[in-house]
């Protein structure tokens, strides 16, 4: 049985208690303001203000229109219409132990939450299935549960981990191992959706995380009560020296140890010649493996976090450590007539000023680092936007502009460029362009149920050149729309409407009237199933053989997994015992049938040919 409970709850203040203590290691150790004192530990509590970063998720196809506010006491983040997904944060790094730790607890405040189609979850949970494994992505199947996974307001979520329904990024059933151990949690907002009056966007999601925690199951006999020693056993030591990037070096640098966790974490003070001997004690059975993170930070400078892998030899060298400045860039995005835009998201993502790692020692025993540098944030009244502290030396950034009303675009600025003079000013000027909105309604042929639920899985997708594609939404009657694309490219792309309650619509755009497409009235096609079975050269039946069929004057060469099955009219996987069926449009064109690899690019193998008379197909595979 899935314990997932969701409550709305009373928000309250925890009062923070302050440690300070000294080491013997010519280090000093500092009170963290924000963390209570190293107790019995019975959970590890993550800082929900670690999120700042936006992933590069967010500045793909599954949410354009989105960024972040740092005027709440934690973070806050938003989706705006019309996409139906989300904005990814940053993660949050940890190395705990589910064995140890499963029950998860989430509480938050929310507004306008979409909770309608297969994507509406608020978390991911990168896991491995065991120290030194590597991770995979996991989410939780909201499909299988009552209701939405959070709602509007205040509330709170509980989920024990070990009995939880999860799947993997392609909707596969995921059970935690034995020995799993979670790397960082991702958090997501996906927007409501309401064309009821068809006037245009309602209001933003937003999602703000108030605690993250992971508990001990009830029974666990480590809850017994038990008094600490009073001095920690010792961990691994390390020798660290903090520079900038011209070398200089950083005194007062602060060295945060288990940087994610407010019950855990102690912060440390390089000495004046920016070195720190920091020594990490160990931690409570399950709180975290081999692998620990600490995060060096120091005014005017972006912090960077180091996992250190506490089981190899001790480093001869110190590891060198290399802050870069920070500033912050702003600028002023206007219309073709040079009027302000407002409530435009600018998303920004800096490049690396050179090759050198972030960190250098004759070890190392650093294996990984984290920087918070991408963020998305919104222009007000007057169409001016400013960043949160972000890398100041970058050879390059890119800048992405987004708005229900404009053309979404974007540009490089090199180091080199007057753009980035402008930026680092916050006098730099970007023009939006107006463009071409595809929206419209579907409907169902004559008798069929118009309204669409959540179990349907309906989606509206923009699919592009070489499988590039804009994912958006359908809502319950069929209204979709999207953000305004480029006159010049229509052809390039094709529209997708899908349900699991229909046959899948899949039209080029440049088959439909160009003075139409602001206002499309479709109908879910009428369909025709074909049965097969794929078998080895033996007889023998393959299950779990992913197929997807298309058009066959489509090119698929070079087009990653997930265009093919965007661009797919159908997609299936084989049974336990090999069959399949496949739902295609009455009097469909030709079409082959691939056998398409997960997450692969050029490797869509075409299997047979699908006619709009053929019956049941058996395919001989070679794996």
């Amino acid at each position: 049985m899935n314990m997932l409970t969701l409550r709305a709850c009373v928000l309250c203040v925890c009062t923070l208690l302050l440690i300070a203590c000294t080491s013997a290691n010519k280090q000093t150790v500092v009170p963290d303001q924000a963390s209570p004192p190293v107790g019995p530990i019975n959970a590890v509590i993550l800082d929900p203000r670690l999120l700042t970063t936006v992933s590069r998720c967010a500045g793909g196809a599954h949410t354009n229109y989105a960024w972040t506010s740092s005027d709440a006491p934690t973070n806050r983040w938003h989706a705006g219409w019309p996409f139906l997904r989300h904005v990814w944060t940053g993660g949050y790094l940890t190395h705990v132990q589910l064995n140890a730790f499963p029950i998860l607890r989430i509480r938050y405040a929310a507004s306008n939450l979409r909770q309608f189609g297969p994507h509406d979850y608020i978390m991911m949970l990168n896991v491995a299935d065991g120290p030194g494994e590597a991770s995979r992505f996991v989410r939780f199947d909201t499909s299988q549960t009552e209701g939405p996974l959070a709602s509007d307001g205040p509330g709170e979520l509980e989920i024990d981990l070990r009995t939880a329904k999860l799947q993997t990024l392609a909707f596969q059933k995921y059970e935690l191992p034995p020995k799993a151990e979670l790397r960082s949690t991702w958090i997501g907002v996906g927007a409501r959706i309401d064309l009821a009056d068809e006037t245009g966007p309602g209001p933003p999601a937003s999602f703000e995380l108030l605690e993250l925690s992971l508990h001990r199951a009830p029974s666990d006999p480590a809850l017994a009560p038990r008094v600490e020693s009073a001095r920690e056993p010792a961990g691994a030591t390390f020798e660290l020296a903090i520079h900038d990037t011209s070398g200089a070096t950083l005194a007062g640098a602060e060295v945060t140890t288990d940087p994610h966790a407010l019950n855990l974490r102690k912060i440390h003070v390089a000495d004046p010649s920016g070195r720190l001997t920091l020594d990490l004690p160990e931690l409570p059975a399950g709180a975290s493996g081999s692998q620990r993170w600490i995060r060096v930070a120091h005014e005017g400078f972006v912090p960077v976090d180091l996992l250190l892998e506490t089981n190899r030899p001790e480093a001869a060298a110190p590891i060198r450590v290399t802050l870069e400045a920070a500033a912050r860039f702003g600028g002023r995005v206007v219309d073709a007539a040079g009027a302000p835009v407002a409530g435009a998201s600018v998303r920004l993502a800096p490049n690396r000023i050179n090759e050198a790692a972030a960190f250098s020692t004759a070890g190392p025993p650093t294996i990984d680092t984290f920087r918070p540098e991408r963020f998305a944030v919104l222009t007000d009244s007057n169409g001016r936007w400013i960043s949160p502290p972000m890398p100041a030396e970058r050879r390059e950034m890119d800048v992405i502009y987004t708005h229900p009303d404009f053309i979404s675009n974007g540009e490089t600025i090199r180091v080199a460029d007057e753009a980035l003079t402008r930026l680092r000013a916050r006098s730099h000027e970007h023009t939006m362009n107006p463009g071409i909105v595809i929206a419209g309604r579907v409907r169902p042929a004559a008798g069929g149920d118009p309204q669409l639920t959540k179990s349907d899985k309906p989606q509206s997708l923009l699919v592009g050149q070489g499988g590039v594609t804009r994912l958006s939404y359908l809502t319950p009657d069929g209204a979709f729309r999207h953000f305004p694309l480029s006159p010049g490219a229509i052809n390039d792309w094709t529209l997708v409407l899908r349900s699991d309650a229909h046959v899948k619509l899949v039209r080029p755009l440049a088959d439909l009237p160009r003075d139409g497409l602001g206002d499309l009235s479709l109908t879910w096609p009428a369909g025709q199933s074909i049965d097969g079975v794929v078998t080895d050269r033996t007889g023998a039946p393959i299950p779990g053989v992913r197929l997807s069929a298309l058009p066959r004057d489509l090119d698929v060469r070079g087009m990653r997994a997930g265009g093919v099955t965007a661009l797919a009219h159908v997609t299936r996987r084989t049974e336990d015992d090999g069959t399949f069926t496949l739902t295609l449009p009455e009097g469909h064109p030709p079409m082959v049938l691939y056998l398409v690899e997960e997450n692969k690019t050029n490797l869509a193998r075409p299997l047979a040919e699908v006619t709009a008379g053929s019956e049941r197909l058996t395919i001989e595979l070679e794996l």
